[in-house]
């Protein structure tokens, strides 16, 4: 398989390692990254340093996302000092940038270790898939099949048009601005009661939403599926909010699904 922009690639991680060597281990990412403009700028690259985007959903902001460089208009480099390798939601950072930029190809690059890391991450946008699941709740959907329809048909809204590739804020942000426009009520702020022994341990806020005043609603995106954590839990605070539905909207790799859950059986 050929590799995307191959040179190029070569020529920035050649880069990065001669600013890494002098440099030496041990700064934050602002250090490295001044040092990289000025071999970037040494080495006659074209580049942006630090360019600014705004995400737009139905005219409102919903994202400000900023790069540390774009080389030649063609790869996104990005820029960590951790003392671990890659973390998820690392690759998840630089997907939405390539998706906001139009791009195909970024490197990741760590300046953290005791050798500076990379990996060199492609994407193309993949066809969108929507999986619905509601066997869960077939039993009870009727109290309030409307107001499940709509969050359902909020939720493909932003899917069709946001697609895959962000991270979960983003699709979170835009969720929000879909639930005003359907005229839902949001909570964004719920406390579930926890007791142990009949007694009030504490109010736990969640990161789930109630919508209407009826449904649980989570907003998730990852690299696979749906956790058997997130519907667990799920179930859990239902149970402790005495409700009866829930809803995850989750945004995977290759397919959107949405799930709805009951309670504690």
């Amino acid at each position: 398989m050929e590799i995307l922009y191959k040179e190029l690639s070569y020529q920035i991680i050649g880069c990065v390692f001669d600013v890494f060597r002098e440099i030496g281990p041990g700064y934050d990412e602002p250090t490295y990254h001044q040092g990289l403009r000025m071999r970037f700028e040494r080495e006659g690259l074209t580049f942006r340093s630090k360019p600014h985007f705004i995400l737009h959903y139905r005219g409102a902001k919903i994202a400000e996302l900023e790069p540390d460089y774009i080389i030649d208009e063609k790869i996104i480099l990005e820029l960590k000092a951790i003392q671990s390798d890659f973390l998820p939601k690392n690759y998840t950072q630089i997907i939405s940038y390539l998706r906001i930029t139009d791009k195909r190809l970024g490197i990741l690059i760590n300046l953290g270790l005791l050798k500076a890391d990379f990996d060199r991450v492609p994407y193309d946008e993949r066809p969108l898939h929507i999986v619905e699941d509601f066997e869960d709740i077939n039993s009870i959907i009727k109290e309030c099949e409307e107001q499940i329809g709509g969050l359902r048909d909020g939720i493909v809204n932003v899917a069709k048009e946001l697609r895959l590739g962000y991270h979960t804020e983003i699709y979170q942000e835009a969720m929000k601005v879909e639930l005003e426009f359907g005229n839902f009520t949001c909570d964004e702020h719920v406390k579930v009661p926890v007791y142990y022994q009949n007694v009030l341990l504490k109010n736990y806020e969640i990161d789930y939403w109630l919508v209407n005043q009826k449904i649980l609603l989570a907003v998730l995106a990852g690299s696979k599926e749906v956790s058997a954590y997130d519907i667990v839990r799920m179930r859990s605070y239902l149970k402790g909010l005495k409700l009866n539905v829930g809803l995850i909207a989750f945004w995977g790799k290759d397919h959107v699904k949405i799930v709805g859950v009951g309670p504690q059986k």
